[in-house]
């Protein structure tokens, strides 16, 4: 009797070790939270997929791609579980995507045998704004450089300057002048410093974006309109006849696009020399793993 009931729960062990080793492994659905984006050069997003399966998911291999990755490349995350039930479970998976250039790509997942995709349209802006109205705001030597400071903010229409709110397009110029010039901008062409550093700020120089990592307070040369702009390259020229200046802009901004046009009217004066010490302390950083300046004092 001891050996025939040893036999059977041999018997019973097996059948069961057999049973799960037979369980299936295999998704029961698979979706993606974003089924197309437009995006810019140099831009990060992300998207999210839910994955219902059965058995266990370590089993089942997953796979992020991109169609071109000289348009978008993509990265995967970790998984989170969402839920858990008799019939399965639920998790969620986010990918990161990095633009690169401007062009079409398709970024998909495949989870066991199942595949999902989410197309990625990239395309450069080419920017000529409409601005109307123009303020210079005037902060001495706010760097301590030898040259002062001033920042010019050109305005459409519905723009209010005193404030810098409303709806609308604004472009950002922070420039440099000779130490005399206080109420006025020297004429002449404005060149985008390559690097934000002490020793390149002099006059007939322009600041590129960066923002202050402590207040995240937007300083340099910026473009509001759609999306917020940090503008890196390019020039002004400016002239003035009397009282009418004549800002003509050829600027590059981050994403690879285009900012140019020309303003002429008139800038009303602001003496912001009281702020200038908020300047003066600042160590700028732009980063969202995708670019990155620092003010080198």
């Amino acid at each position: 009797m001891k050996i025939h009931k040893n036999f059977n729960s041999f018997i019973v062990i097996s059948i069961l070790i057999f049973l799960s080793s037979c369980t299936s492994n295999s998704v029961t659905d698979l979706t993606l939270n974003k089924t197309s984006l437009n995006l810019l050069p140099n831009q990060i997003d992300s998207v999210t997929a839910t994955i219902s399966i059965e058995g266990d998911l370590s089993k089942l291999p997953t796979t992020w791609t991109s169609s071109n990755e000289s348009v978008a490349k993509v990265s995967e995350s970790d998984y989170t579980l969402l839920a858990k039930d008799n019939s399965g479970k639920t998790f969620l998976k986010t990918a990161v995507i990095k633009t690169v250039s401007a062009g079409n790509a398709t970024i998909s997942v495949k989870v066991g045998d199942k595949t999902v995709s989410c197309n990625i349209t990239v395309e450069i802006q080419n920017i000529k704004p409409n601005l109307t109205q123009g303020a210079l705001w005037y902060y001495g030597d706010a760097y301590n450089s030898g040259s002062n400071n001033f920042n010019i903010f050109l305005a459409s229409s519905g723009v209010d300057l005193s404030t810098l709110s409303g709806n609308g397009e604004l472009l950002m110029l922070e420039l440099n002048t000779s130490i005399d010039a206080k109420d006025n901008i020297p004429t002449g062409t404005y060149e985008m410093m390559a690097e934000l550093t002490q020793e390149l700020i002099q006059p007939k120089t322009l600041f590129p974006a960066y923002i202050d990592p402590d207040t995240n307070d937007q300083y340099g040369s910026w473009f509001y309109g759609a999306t917020a702009n940090p503008i890196v390259q390019g020039n002004a020229l400016i002239t003035k006849t009397n009282d009418v200046y004549t800002i003509e802009y050829s600027l590059t901004d981050y994403y690879k696009g285009t900012i140019t046009g020309k303003y002429e009217g008139t800038l009303s004066y602001v003496d912001k020399t009281k702020a200038a010490a908020v300047k003066r302390n600042v160590k700028g950083i732009y980063s969202n793993e995708k670019f990155k300046m620092k003010f080198v004092r």
